[in-house]
């Protein structure tokens, strides 16, 4: 449970209708309402610009509340805004860490998908936290929940903005220490950050010094040796310098959730056996073959022998010892004089005579030849 601490001199005795119970922080409140229930109320400073609050204020009452403390109520009381949300009992992780130490690995995936789960809600209702730390996490009944919502934007309507400077700059941006105001990609280097805090119980750019932490941020590598194998990956590419090479809200999400089931559910897939070697020789299926680069391109290698691409030659013979197909020879075409002179009878077969030409009436050993009706013969 948060402490609650009395009622101080110059404290509010009510905020509208919300009556003051007791003091959690500098003006923030433990109230109840008119139905009693308990609730949190937060004073903002009173040069807060209305029309530009109204607008900040506005998507967070649609938001759903996944994961985060809802905001129920925002107004002006007198001449000092207030933001009314959800009261959750329970301390903050920086309480935690201070009181029981560091979580281990099951709590802190716990809180890591949680608190994931409510920045991604949050980016898509079209507004950023701006402010998430350690002490913007509790433990709730019912999970980790992120509390102070909308008061980056907040306290971005007030005139005094520009001279405004970081509370905490272990866990703000690269990019907010110069003065930029919070985006969605903020809020990832910030949880990564809070992350960091929770497994090793120090911020990851801790110099023991404010000006060292700054310097840290800016220029030098997180500190990661506390983190597990399966949140390393997700949280190094969340503390990137650049804002443009963070993901998304929900990308992240969705890789801490593939990056839990697939190193704690789904064993990992065996290897595919390598298919068995091609029997056939010569070129392999869908294989453009090249002439082989040889020294001398007129050599022999180079006239018989073709390489594939693959590496693989190409010679059209089979290895040693494996005997080549047979085949019969091509039978030769009849000269056309002589199929002219003799024409061959259906289902019968002739012979020439023995020292005759293949052409009637050229050179042979005989002089002259005559047709006869078994065939030619010499005279």
């Amino acid at each position: 449970m948060p402490d609650v601490g009395p009622i101080q001199p110059g404290d509010p005795e009510r905020v509208d209708e919300y009556r003051v119970t007791g003091r959690l922080g500098e003006d923030v409140y433990l109230a109840t309402t008119p139905s009693g229930d308990r609730v949190v109320v937060r004073l903002l400073p009173a040069d807060v610009d209305r029309e530009r609050f109204r607008e900040a204020m506005e998507p967070l009452r649609e938001m759903p509340a996944f994961c985060t403390a809802q905001v129920l109520d925002s107004g002006v009381d007198g001449d000092r805004p207030y933001i009314v949300s959800e009261y959750v009992d329970g301390p903050t992780l920086q309480e935690v860490v201070t009181s029981e130490g560091v979580l281990g690995a099951v709590a802190l995936h716990r809180l890591a998908v949680g608190t994931m789960t409510a920045l991604a809600a949050l980016h898509q209702s079209g507004t950023v936290h701006g402010d998430l730390r350690p002490g913007s996490v509790v433990f709730g009944p019912d999970g980790p929940r992120v509390i102070d919502l909308g008061m980056a934007r907040a306290l971005e309507a007030t005139a005094s903005t520009t001279t405004r400077k970081v509370d905490i700059p272990a866990y703000s941006a690269p990019e907010r220490l110069t003065g930029t105001s919070p985006g969605p990609a903020a809020d990832l280097f910030s949880w990564g950050a809070t992350m960091v805090f929770a497994a090793s119980g120090r911020s990851p750019f801790d110099a023991g010094t404010m000006a060292g932490t700054v310097n840290r941020i800016v220029n030098d590598e997180p500190d990661l040796g506390a983190l597990p194998d399966d949140l390393r990956g997700p949280i190094t590419a969340c503390l990137a310098k650049d804002p443009a090479r963070r993901p998304g809200a929900s990308d992240a999400l969705l890789r801490l959730v593939g990056e839990f089931l697939t190193s704690d559910l789904i064993p990992p897939a065996p290897p595919r056996p390598a298919p068995p070697p091609s029997v056939r020789y010569g070129a392999p299926a869908r294989c453009r073959w090249s002439r082989a680069r040889w020294p001398s391109p007129c050599s022999p290698a180079a006239r018989s022998t073709w390489r594939c691409r693959a590496g693989r030659p190409r010679t059209g013979r089979p290895p040693p010892g494996v005997p080549r197909r047979a085949r019969s020879p091509r039978p030769s075409p009849p000269s056309p004089r002589s199929a002219r002179r003799s024409p061959r009878r259906r289902g019968k077969r002739w012979r020439r005579p023995p020292g005759t030409s293949s052409c009637p009436g050229r050179a042979s050993s005989c002089t002259s030849i005559r047709r006869t009706r078994s065939g030619w013969a010499p005279t």
